[in-house]
Formats: structure tokens, sequence, C-alpha cells
């Protein structure tokens, strides 16, 4: 049984802003569309519309790290945090490193709009400790550190 394909699958131009301007993968966008949509029927489009696939591994910091996925945090947050990957770069993290960071500084912001939590709070958001195990806990907690560090270090707390 074949399921009818989401028109947004044959706009080209569409496709190829999320892809390489909103840095979003092929799962986001199939999320993204929604329904049936699936990751293999948006990588089977960008075939077809001979869009080409960025390399595999971790998505590359487009225009700053904070592209794309921040469009549901304010203009403050977003600027805080393009602010904290220019710090991180100033500190001489490598381009994996700031990516995750961000990221997770995303994350915490996503799950307290109203302010910065607690680090223990945060650490929660990033890492909850009936889900994750005690070293990817630690992990988070460096990360959870290093935010609150530059959080700290402008005055933001």
């Amino acid at each position: 049984m074949n399921l009818p394909r989401d028109p947004r699958l044959d706009d080209p131009e569409w496709l190829r802003r999320k892809y390489w301007e909103a840095g979003l993968t092929t799962g986001e966008i199939a999320a993204d569309i929604g329904g049936p949509c699936t990751q293999a029927m948006v990588q089977k489009a960008m075939i077809r519309l001979d869009i080409p696939r960025r390399p595999p591994g971790r998505r590359p910091v487009i225009d700053g790290a904070t592209r794309g996925a921040s469009a549901d945090l304010s203009t403050s947050q977003t600027r805080l945090l393009a602010e904290y990957e220019e710090w991180l770069k100033s500190r001489g993290y490598s381009y994996t490193t700031v990516y995750g960071r961000v990221r997770a500084g995303r994350k915490i912001l996503r799950a307290y709009p109203r302010g910065a939590p607690t680090k223990g709070d945060a650490l929660d958001a990033l890492a909850p400790a009936d889900r994750y195990s005690r070293g990817t806990r630690n992990a988070a907690r460096t990360i959870v550190h290093s935010f609150y560090e530059y959080l700290e270090s402008q005055g933001a707390l």
C-alpha cells in the first residue's frame, strides 16, 4: 500500500532550505513534516531532486551553532547562545565540543524559558537520573558547569 507523498517532498527549494540553511537532519525534516513521513522518504526525495548531502558524522555549525533549531527561543536567548559559542571557540574548544555544548545550552534554555535553572535542574534537563548512566551524567555535569561558567562570567546569573 503506497501512502500519498507530502507535497513538500517535491519542493526542492523547501527541502534545500531545511537541510542546508536550517541545518536539519533528514530525520528532523521528516519529523517536521509529520504523519507517515520517514527519514528514508526524505533521503529519497533529496536524491530524486538532486540535493547534495552533507558528509556523514556530526552536523557542521552553519552560520553559528544557534541556527535553525533556535526558532522557539527568544531573541535574547538566541544571542546568548551565539555569544556562548564564540566564548567556547575563544577558549580553544574543538568544533565538535563547541557544537555539542551549544546544543546542550539550547536544551537547557528550552526546558527553562523563564530563566536560568539551578545547576542540578539543568543537569536533570540534559540527563535525567532515571534514564542515564553515571558516566553520561558526569559528562552532562561537565557541560552544565561550562555553561554556568559562561553565564557567571557575563553576569547573567
